[in-house]
């Protein structure tokens, strides 16, 4: 049975190797000082312009570091840039990646702690007004209140902002600021949500139809059901056989497929303790992660198959 102590143990992907373990040991162990220390880790990649990198004292080759995997990788190139986890660093001194790789340090540092912690996709709506765009956070079980406090690893404690005339509190985003994948999916269907669906997205400047509405919501839906299953891959990463992935027309997924994330949504909007419905679904064929994926780098458009068989679970 999935009780919230399954979260508490490391995937192979955030398991931190032993560099990245003795580099943890000496941080505390409380929510705010483990968000704090993931939220100095990452630059990320979308200051993708030459003059950015540059500002940073980032060399440009240094892109290639968005195709980490594993939280070991990660923690290794941010400890030989700067070997202290708790102190603040210049923005050279931070690996180059994204939201998922803030959310797999954070929710390496917390499953060394023994702390339950999981890695969930879906919508935020405090980064653009009016929009809800595509991001990755962390949920961290409260033992003492007994529920899952959703956490976003990678905004700074610098920076404040406001949803709906509340400020948000990076160590607990209500529901209206970040949405589920799942719970996105299934609102918008029944119209419990009243919502847009157009609004949302990866960026509201990129104007591309798989990235937005149904197709985006979908993909996160699909990678959300993996990062459940504690198989926290990158952002660009696929595998599943669904024939929404081979088209770039956007708009409404085929009823095939729309079943398939529904059944998805079905097991993971709403989890349960103790059910295993999100780990049944995860064995479908059309959703079981193989051995090799595709994956498509985002700064260089470069496609290419990898192996990622020593990051599966036996």
């Amino acid at each position: 049975m999935a009780s919230p102590h399954y979260w508490a143990t490391h995937s192979k992907i955030t398991a931190p190797g032993p560099a990245g373990a003795a580099a943890i040991a000496p941080l505390a162990d409380t929510l705010r000082e483990l968000r704090t220390a993931a939220s100095r880790l990452v630059f990320h990649y979308l200051a993708n312009d030459a003059a950015a990198f540059a500002a940073a004292e980032i060399p440009e080759e240094r892109r290639a570091e968005i195709d980490l995997r594993t939280a070991a990788a990660l923690f290794g190139r941010v400890l030989a840039l700067q070997g202290d986890l708790a102190a603040a660093r210049a923005p050279g001194d931070r690996v180059v990646g994204c939201c998922r790789d803030a959310t797999v340090l954070f929710v390496a540092l917390a499953r060394e702690k023994g702390i339950p912690a999981r890695a969930r996709s879906g919508f935020a709506a405090y980064f653009v007004p009016g929009f809800l765009l595509d991001h990755v956070v962390a949920e961290v079980w409260d033992d003492k209140a007994q529920r899952w406090i959703m956490v976003d690893p990678e905004m700074s404690d610098d920076w404040v902002c406001e949803h709906n005339g509340l400020r948000v509190d990076w160590c607990n985003l209500t529901p209206d600021q970040f949405i589920t994948a799942p719970i996105a999916w299934k609102g918008l269907c029944d119209g419990s949500l009243p919502l847009d669906h157009m609004k949302f997205c990866v960026n509201p400047k990129i104007d591309l139809a798989i990235l937005k509405s149904w197709p985006q919501i979908a993909s996160n839906v699909i990678m959300d059901l993996a990062m459940l299953n504690k198989v926290e891959l990158l952002l660009w990463d696929s595998w599943d056989s669904l024939e929404f992935r081979n088209s770039m027309e956007g708009g409404p997924l085929s009823d095939a497929d729309a079943s398939i994330v529904d059944a998805i949504c079905e097991a993971t909007a709403d989890l349960k303790d103790g059910s295993t419905d999100f780990q049944t679904v995860f064995q479908r064929k059309e959703l079981k992660v193989t051995p090799v994926i595709f994956s498509m780098n985002v700064l260089t458009n470069t496609p290419r198959h990898v192996d990622i068989s020593d990051l599966l679970e036996d």
